[in-house]
């Protein structure tokens, strides 16, 4: 399930950045469009943040590995 999650926050965020681009272009980069952009960034740093293991699922896998 975090998968599909995840892969629909990727999704999502760049559809943000094309639209503020696109919106950025014809009505010019006020605030609307700076704000999708750093919406998509926040989803992006935290879809790095899930995907990166934690100290516990490193020693799981080390010890299932073994």
């Amino acid at each position: 399930m975090s998968d599909f999650i995840m892969g629909a926050l990727m999704l999502t965020s760049f559809a943000l950045i094309w639209g503020a681009i696109s919106m950025g272009r014809r009505e010019g980069w006020g605030q609307k469009p700076l704000l999708m952009i750093i919406a998509a960034i926040v989803m992006i740093a935290n879809v790095a943040i899930w995907a990166i293991p934690s100290e516990a699922e490193k020693s799981a896998s080390l010890q299932t590995a073994q």
